[in-house]
């Protein structure tokens, strides 16, 4: 088992997926084609090629963690400004 990669994901995956299924889904598909390519292949953790993918994943993955939550800040800030409270 392992942590889902995701930025703040708190899920445990098991070693045959490379993260949570909601998170797996959010990578675009040639990323996820390439990770299941790298692992059908039986390329090594260290391999080369399969680190260069794994590397592109969390960059996507942390640039949409901080898309995601720049949206929800500037959500919380409409509402706070019509009078709700944060959530």
């Amino acid at each position: 088992m392992h942590g889902c990669p995701y930025p703040g994901c708190p899920k445990d995956c098991p070693d045959s997926m490379y993260a949570c299924k909601p998170h797996w889904f959010v990578l675009p598909k040639p990323i996820r084609s390439e990770i299941w390519r790298t692992y059908k292949a039986g390329l090594s953790l260290d391999h080369p090629e399969r680190l260069q993918v794994l590397r592109d994943a969390r960059a996507f993955y942390s640039e949409h963690a901080k898309e995601a939550g720049a949206k929800k800040a500037a959500e919380e800030a409409k509402r706070t400004a019509q009078g709700a409270l944060p959530i």
